[in-house]
């Protein structure tokens, strides 16, 4: 058997198109959504399925029409990151010394591409 994590940080009883949409809008790039939006939907269907075997799971149409009503809130959640993934930070020895290693590994962790270590 595998391993499921949960994370019950932000939980909540709301549909899981609003994690969909989080996960898409946050971790994919807009090209990515424009060129891949469906695969990726029918991804998500048969992951779906085959996690919850013998439980009736919402057909492939119901959760495009489902994305298509409440996927907003999503992309609404992903602004709260935007602060963290917009900054442009970059680091040389003095100011290094003053970072704390979870301050680095955070901005490394949501995906800083302009975060850099100058030497």
């Amino acid at each position: 058997r595998g391993v499921k994590f949960v994370d019950i940080a932000t939980s909540r009883c709301a549909s899981p198109v609003i994690d969909i949409s989080l996960l898409l809008f946050l971790n994919a790039s807009k090209d990515l959504r424009d060129a891949h939006w469906d695969d990726l939907l029918r991804s998500y269907h048969t992951s779906l399925s085959s996690s919850l075997p013998g439980t009736r799971v919402p057909s492939l149409e119901d959760i495009k029409e489902a994305v298509r009503q409440k996927g907003i809130w999503g992309f609404i959640h992903c602004s709260y990151f935007l602060p963290s993934i917009l900054y442009n930070t970059r680091l040389d020895e003095k100011s290094l010394s003053t970072w704390r290693l979870e301050d680095i590994n955070f901005q490394r962790s949501i995906g800083e591409q302009k975060f850099s270590l100058n030497s």
